[in-house]
């Protein structure tokens, strides 16, 4: 096994250590997205939820709250689109 090899397996066994920190990334990267969207004023509101249900299992909630006019605007430029 070369090199390039063992440091690539040894960092990938490395990075599943971390694992559990999975959900809360995901969490941080999320709210950040949203509450960009929200100063734009795409959305009116939101929260989210991330939790580890076991070994690779997650779950994750997202309540998105929008006003309607802005809703209306989105899906006529999403059919535009399409």
């Amino acid at each position: 096994m070369s090199f390039k090899e063992s440091l690539f397996s040894n960092l990938i066994r490395f990075s599943f250590r971390f694992e559990r920190f999975f959900p809360y990334a995901v969490r941080l990267f999320l709210n950040r997205k949203l509450g960009e969207y929200k100063k734009e004023g795409q959305i009116t509101d939101y929260t989210v939820r991330a939790m580890r249900r076991d070994r690779y299992h997650y779950s994750f909630q997202v309540d998105l709250i929008v006003d309607e006019n802005k809703l209306m605007e989105v899906v006529e430029n999403y059919e535009r689109k399409s």
